[in-house]
């Protein structure tokens, strides 16, 4: 269709050639650049191994853009609706700053102050800008408190999922008001384990530490919006794993493993060093390690050492892999179940810090990854996904739905289980 950027300039294929271009240049620092890499050649530019004018991305002409892929991929279009391959103005390629650039959606950018608050604006050279009935959305950055407390004071009109957190003692509030609102999500809560700090080297040991989680617990006392327990990582919502990997809270498993595991050490009657738990610290995160530190004094009789931290702090410490054992979760980019497994496919993926790789588990994602055939390639990918719970580099908690509230006066927002909000249908009665 005929589109312009918001400056009045057309929107062409040679942006979209430029913007994936740049995305694959190393220097560009795209965290997600490897979602390019189904593009022919895409991952061996990224790596300098051949000339970026090979990738397999070309702008024909303005209307047409041709893509050839390194692989069959069935989940390309899906991958297309992801921000890291949404164009840019080849105009504007010397933008430093996000809220200077045109943009070619129902809303622009009219003003970002880093950790204050995003204002868009309705974009009126959007192909059907006569159907926004918006003039401006604010996305005031704050805390959940702050932001529940002016929710309730009419200044804002949605708090929650995606946008924020709504704060766990008002989610009870909530319910008992029937305002808390519901909408199916692809995310799992995860534990990730370090298992090159011992005593987690041992695949027993971090075994015994998932079967001892009380997941129901977690989701019906804690979290209380809807969440269920996850015995799988990709989410029902995918519908890959047709059974459960492992059961609940099975204490007496987890004790038998935890005991085989104690055996097998150097020392076996050496006192356990006491696990380090590390989290990001907000009220929720800090209910989770209470209850987690709680499930595994009970079946073990051990000591665990809750660790918050600072949101930058626990994320260097994830990334420089100096953590034991830490909470994190993962959010679905695309529909697809491969974008859950392969964030440890590889024990470099700037999204696994794990230090586990397994070569069966490379081997069934790439099986998967060249199988045209729809039902093959799920088989490939559910035994992908057995491999990772049964070595277990990490302990899922539960799988994520979407809490939020909102002013009955707000209507049309749609929200999808990837966590994008979509405004365009949005209006204020």
């Amino acid at each position: 269709k005929d589109a312009t950027w918001s400056n009045g300039e057309q929107v062409t294929a040679r942006d979209f050639e430029y913007s994936w271009k740049s995305s694959l240049n190393p220097k560009f620092g795209a965290p997600n650049a490897y979602q390019l890499f189904v593009i022919k050649n895409a991952k061996a530019a990224y790596d300098g191994k051949v000339s970026p004018d090979v990738i397999g991305v070309h702008a024909l002409d303005d209307k047409t853009l041709e893509v050839h892929l390194e692989n069959p991929t069935p989940y390309f279009m899906q991958l297309l609706a992801f921000h890291p391959f949404f164009p840019v103005p080849l105009s504007q390629k010397d933008a430093k700053e996000s809220d200077s650039l045109s943009g070619n959606g129902p809303f622009v950018i009219k003003e970002w102050k880093h950790a204050f608050e995003i204002v868009l604006q309705k974009n009126s050279t959007y192909h059907n800008a006569k159907a926004i009935t918006l003039e401006q959305v604010r996305f005031p950055i704050l805390d959940e408190t702050t932001a529940f407390n002016m929710f309730e004071g009419g200044e804002l009109d949605w708090i929650g999922s995606p946008v924020s957190l709504i704060p766990p003692d008002a989610i009870a509030t909530c319910k008992k008001e029937h305002t808390l609102k519901t909408a199916p999500a692809a995310g799992t809560q995860i534990i990730r384990i370090n298992i090159e700090k011992a005593p987690f080297t041992n695949e027993k040991m971090r075994r015994a530490f998932c079967y001892a989680v009380d997941r129901q617990g977690i989701c019906q006392h804690i979290m209380q919006g809807g969440h269920c327990p996850a015995t799988s990582f990709v989410p029902p919502c995918m519908k890959l794993a047709k059974n459960n990997y492992f059961q609940d809270a099975t204490a007496e498993k987890a004790q038998a493993l935890f005991a085989e595991a104690r055996q097998e050490e150097l020392e076996p009657k050496a006192p356990l060093e006491p696990i380090v738990f590390s989290y990001a610290s907000n009220d929720r995160n800090q209910k989770i390690a209470l209850s987690l530190q709680q499930n595994w004094k009970t079946v073990f009789g051990i000591d665990v050492i809750l660790d918050p931290c600072e949101s930058k702090i626990f994320y260097e410490k994830i990334s420089k892999k100096t953590y034991q054992l830490a909470l994190g979760s993962w959010i679905a980019d695309f529909n697809d179940p491969v974008n859950f497994l392969s964030v440890f496919q590889y024990k470099n993926n700037g999204t696994n810090n794990t230090q586990w790789e397994s070569s069966a588990y490379i081997q069934c994602l790439q099986e998967a990854s060249g199988e045209a055939n729809s039902y093959k390639r799920a088989q490939k990918l559910a035994a992908a996904e057995a491999i990772l719970m049964a070595e277990l580099p990490i302990i899922p908690i539960y799988h994520y739905v979407y809490n939020y509230v909102k002013n009955d006066r707000l209507q049309g927002v749609e929200l999808s289980p990837l966590g994008y909000i979509e405004l365009k249908c949005a209006k204020v009665n």
